[in-house]
């Protein structure tokens, strides 16, 4: 288990033989039968709750895959018990789970006998080096050949078993999918001449075999495939089958048309998770000459389609044609265009940018200067990171800024983040800043307008104020564009906020909770993952405005340099939940590492619902923070770990008697028309150049303004 090394002492082996004797006891690996049919599962006693995975085999070819976290009696059963009563459905339904087939898949490497498939056996020798209580003696271990030994365990213990009776070719038939079910397995798992019509079907469009396992029309085709049905005037065609599966378009073309299937002959690429209907209709949508030609553009093709062709196409209701604009097919390019407007480019905090706004401070002059930018700019992208290391690291930083800072500002500048994540975190920014300009403008006046003295609104009105201020913001905005100005708006939406509402914004009073007269009731008790990462829920503006800041806090700790801050609002008079992923030391200090917001939660409700989760500057969070996240999500759900539903019931409660809906979204008292006019004024630069001119009145006689001033007061005429 350890690496050689001359340094390696017989104390050393003999503690990490015990310890690795220890693991295997909390690590079970069982084979277990049941009425018609065998199973082999993994049991983590040393988690808290214990939890387990399991697959069972029938003997007719059914297969099922279950994940358990059993109660504390069910834990203190045997492995081989408790995963028969799983089988047998005779645990509690909170006990127990379905399984993803593909995650089953990937833990028991079914269907891939080569050395080093066990997810299982991986995670195991992960597990053990995590909880070794000597650091030292867990680096020097051979991670990867201590899981190679472990899967021969767990293949002894009955793995091998499993893997043999799993049908391999139907297994490979849907390896181009990122998720399906049993169900899908066992259609492509007959035997006999449909079966194999059906795997070869899956060979030739590998990316469509989970929507050719579940639509009645394709199974039909499939099987009937090469064969001329009674009273037909021609053989059944796979491809006839699924143009007429996913229609014809406005001009009565078949919106999957040849050009599209030809290039999803044989293509197996993955997709990230894209359902295949929603991928063949976002190809459908492209001119045919767009289709990516290379995996780099496949993979940027996808990571867009998940994310501008979902959640920004949703906010802003512009079409395709209009967000991917000027693209040409060139993906990958356009992603970079798209990463590059919504990347945070500013220069380390702590340089002196004083007005003029394009003013740059000496210090910050004198640093550009000693920057090999030819260089930084002539290297690929892969490369800029560690040249960028390499810079910072010989660079003269000023006094009070750190190398890493300006490593960070030169990959920033130079290889921004372009990953699904980031253009998913950008989209939210979208988001944010529609809903911003619908609660503080374009609500508070309509109601205005319409000259009620309580406004209760509900979806159908949010929806409205939301499709209006999309309208006024973005109008025909390609996704660069619109990235853009999001960025530019969440760098100035506190200052904008404040303008509004005043510098000091005191929430309802609230006495029922522990928390400031302006926060709100945590979602939790803080709590530590068992890789010491720390859960903290935040409760008030100032937490918020620490745990985003850029630079470095009164404490001496770092902010996450992302836009949390802004969130105080929807945290103290809407539900919502921040909740900071960290690591405190002995002597207190923060190391922050990421931060997850909770939509709100429903009073009983342990399922919780994340919107996002972001690292410094609105990256991925580390993989420490999203081990420590999972593990919090998952005892949340398994009830280990309590929601504080009595304490926000109370908060919200409090919060809803007090203020009309419009006033607890916008933050100010809608009814002076001065007030709304105020709050217009910080808006001018980001809307349509048509309206930045326009005062109150005008503005509310906008065909945008009427549509939600109606559904307010649907009785009201349109304004003239």
């Amino acid at each position: 288990m350890a690496k050689t090394s001359t340094t390696d002492t017989a104390g050393l082996g003999e503690f990490l033989a015990r310890r690795w004797a220890a693991h295997k006891e909390r690590f079970q690996a069982v084979r277990f039968e049941f009425p018609g049919g065998v199973g082999f599962g993994v049991l983590d006693r040393g988690s808290s709750p214990p939890s387990g995975q399991l697959v069972a085999s029938w003997d007719d070819g059914k297969v099922k895959s279950l994940a358990v976290t059993p109660s504390e009696s069910g834990a203190a059963r045997g492995a081989a018990e408790l995963f028969r009563d799983a089988v047998s459905g005779a645990l509690d339904e909170r006990e127990v789970r379905p399984l993803p087939a593909r995650q089953a898949a990937a833990l028991f490497g079914l269907g891939a006998p080569a050395a080093g498939a066990v997810g299982a056996a991986a995670r195991s020798a992960a597990l053990f080096c995590e909880r070794l209580p000597d650091r030292a003696a867990a680096e020097r271990i051979d991670a990867a050949a201590l899981a190679l030994k472990e899967e021969r365990r767990l293949l002894d213990a009955g793995l091998d078993e499993i893997q043999e009776r799993m049908n391999a070719d139907a297994l490979h038939a849907l390896r181009a999918a990122d998720e399906f079910g049993w169900t899908d397995y066992a259609f492509y798992a007959l035997g006999g001449e449909r079966g194999e019509r059906r795997r070869q079907a899956a060979d030739a469009y590998p990316l469509l075999a989970t929507l050719m396992a579940r639509r009645p029309s394709l199974k039909i085709a499939i099987d009937a495939s090469g064969r001329r049905p009674e009273g037909a005037e021609k053989t059944v065609s796979l491809n006839d089958a699924l143009q007429k599966a996913f229609g014809n378009d406005d001009t009565g073309a078949p919106r999957l048309g040849k050009a599209v299937l030809k290039r999803l002959n044989g293509l197996d690429w993955p997709t990230g998770g894209i359902a295949p209907d929603r991928l063949v209709l976002a190809l459908a949508e492209i001119p045919a000459d767009w289709f990516p030609r290379t995996r780099e553009d496949w993979d940027a093709f996808c990571d867009l389609t998940a994310t501008v062709g979902a959640t920004l196409r949703d906010v802003t209701r512009l079409p395709p044609e209009t967000l991917y604009k000027d693209c040409g097919g060139r993906w990958a390019e356009f992603a970079l265009r798209c990463a590059k407007a919504y990347t945070d480019t500013r220069p380390p905090e702590g340089f002196d940018l004083r007005p003029p706004a394009d003013a740059v401070g000496p210090a910050l002059k004198a640093l550009q200067a000693a920057i090999d930018w030819k260089a930084v700019e002539a290297a690929p992208r892969a490369d800029v990171p560690g040249l960028a290391a390499r810079i910072a690291a010989a660079a003269d930083a000023p006094e009070g800024i750190r190398r890493e800072d300006v490593e960070d500002w030169i990959r920033r500048l130079h290889a921004p983040d372009t990953g699904r994540q980031a253009l998913r975190n950008a989209c939210l920014d979208v988001e944010d800043m529609v809903a911003s300009l619908a609660y503080q403008v374009v609500l508070p006046l309509a109601a205005n307008e319409n000259r009620e003295r309580d406004v209760y609104i509900s979806d159908v009105q949010i929806e409205r104020a939301m499709d209006s201020a999309a309208e006024i913001l973005f109008a025909a905005k390609a996704a660069p564009g619109v990235f853009e100005l999001s960025r530019h708006w969440h760098t100035q939406q506190e200052q904008i906020r404040a303008r509004i509402v005043g510098e000091e914004a005191p929430g309802p009073e609230v006495r029922a909770v522990e928390v400031a007269p302006d926060g709100w009731a945590p979602l939790t008790a803080s709590a530590q993952a068992p890789n010491g990462v720390w859960m903290v829920p935040l409760t008030d503006p100032r937490m918020l405005a620490d745990e985003g800041r850029r630079g470095v806090n009164k404490d001496g700790s770092e902010g996450l340099h992302h836009c949390v801050g802004g969130y105080h609002d929807a945290c103290r008079d809407r539900g919502h939940h921040i909740v900071a992923v960290r690591r405190i030391g002995p002597d207190g200090r923060v190391q922050r590492l990421s931060t997850a917001e909770v939509l709100p939660v429903a009073h009983g409700q342990t399922e919780l619902k994340v919107r996002q989760h972001r690292g410094r500057h609105n990256a991925t969070p580390p993989a420490d923070a999203l081990a420590a996240w999972e593990w919090y999500l998952g005892q949340v759900r398994s009830g280990a770990l309590a929601v504080n539903h009595d304490r926000i019931r109370v908060h919200l409660t409090q919060v809803y008697q007090k203020v009309d809906d419009v006033r607890k979204l916008s933050g100010y008292d809608w009814r002076n028309r001065e007030a709304v006019a105020r709050a217009m004024a910080p808006w001018a630069p980001y809307v349509g150049k048509r309206y930045r001119r326009m005062d109150a009145d005008e503005f509310a006689r906008q065909p945008e303004m009427d549509v939600v001033r109606q559904s307010i007061s649907p009785t009201l005429a349109p304004v003239r």
